[in-house]
């Protein structure tokens, strides 16, 4: 449960097509003194990496990233410092699960490449629409003791705190995580991932721009990756008080 990709099934119903986010040399690296390049997981390796990199070089103003997602707390560290750094984020390739979550969220300024994938498919709170039954662990969760089932428990509830000290840090709604996972909305999606059009991004408090509009939702082999949402402001309005009175009235863990 420390891991959110798009490429597994861990929170997801079924697996989907892995993007190559591979590029060389090296998954995080200085391409100028303005500029860290990061392709790959937001492991606590390439997190760190890229710490190492932000403290020596002056001047860091860019980051360009390619990521599928991955550790959700290096995620949020990585977010951090993104908006502790005001930087420029550019999405390449693709930016999903804990990059879309904690990195694009936190730029001051976003750009997504032309073909580029930027999807969304769940946080910390998914467990108010998404029953957990559906996720890889419930599969074998017989295997764990009841210390270990404690264990994951504790840390779910970590990773809600976590992520909701991270949101009010940079000022954006945190439901963009979870918005298509929510009754009615779900029935909507004929994609593993979601997103949503500029105005909607912008009423969550987002700065993201497109290289190409409408944003790119398929893979270059073809395949539907991204669900696109398209909420007017009333509609929005609504959806955010829902989740609010679901928070405040209904247990934020569904039992295992």
């Amino acid at each position: 449960m420390r891991y959110l990709y798009f490429t597994t099934a861990l929170l997801l119903t079924a697996c989907v097509t892995p993007v190559d986010t591979s590029d060389k040399p090296g998954q995080v690296s200085l391409l100028d003194e303005h500029t860290i390049r990061f392709m790959g997981d937001t492991s606590e390796a390439n997190v760190t990496a890229f710490k190492n990199l932000l403290a020596k070089s002056t001047g860091i103003k860019k980051l360009i990233i390619s990521s599928p997602g991955g550790d959700v707390n290096a995620g949020i560290e990585l977010g951090k410092m993104v908006y502790q750094h005001r930087l420029n984020v550019i999405v390449r390739k693709v930016c999903a699960s804990s990059c879309a979550n904690y990195v694009v969220t936190a730029s001051k300024d976003a750009f997504v490449e032309k073909e580029a994938i930027l999807g969304w498919h769940g946080g910390a709170f998914q467990s108010l629409y998404t029953p957990l039954s559906l996720a890889w662990f419930n599969r074998i969760k017989w295997l764990l003791s009841a210390k270990k089932q404690t264990q994951q428990h504790q840390w779910l509830r970590l990773w809600q705190e976590q992520e909701t000290q991270f949101f009010k840090f940079i000022g954006v709604e945190q439901a963009v995580t979870i918005l298509a996972m929510m009754p009615n909305q779900a029935t909507q999606r004929d994609a593993a991932l979601f997103s949503y059009d500029p105005a909607t991004l912008k009423r969550l408090g987002l700065k993201i721009k497109f290289e190409h509009l409408p944003q790119a939702v398929h893979t270059q082999t073809g395949e539907k990756m991204v669900q696109i949402y398209h909420y007017s402001e009333d509609e929005l309005g609504r959806l955010l008080a829902s989740h609010t009175h679901n928070l405040a009235n209904q247990d934020l863990i569904r039992q295992f």
